[in-house]
């Protein structure tokens, strides 16, 4: 899956009211939107997992933007990298 799919499924989650994040109310700024789409590298379930923390992370702000998105996504990459070094 691309990562301009991905987007739409963001975007799409982002708005749902009823199973995504949509009762909060929130925007995404097109930067963050960009790093997590891109970071997923086509695993949407990824992306929709980075989606909700970095939700999360702007603390009731009615924009997740790019500083949401970027400690989500250096916290997951760590944790990655951690993973498959300590399973060698």
């Amino acid at each position: 899956i691309t990562a301009d799919q991905i987007k739409k499924l963001l975007v799409k989650a982002l708005n749902d009211t009823e199973k995504g994040l949509g009762a909060n109310g929130q925007t995404i700024s097109e930067d963050a939107l960009n790093l997590i789409a891109e970071q997923a590298n086509g695993d949407v379930r990824h992306a929709l997992y980075t989606l909700e923390l970095a939700s999360v992370n702007a603390n009731n702000q009615n924009e997740i933007r790019i500083e949401n998105a970027e400690c989500i996504s250096e916290n997951l990459c760590d944790r990655r990298k951690y993973r498959s070094f300590c399973s060698r």
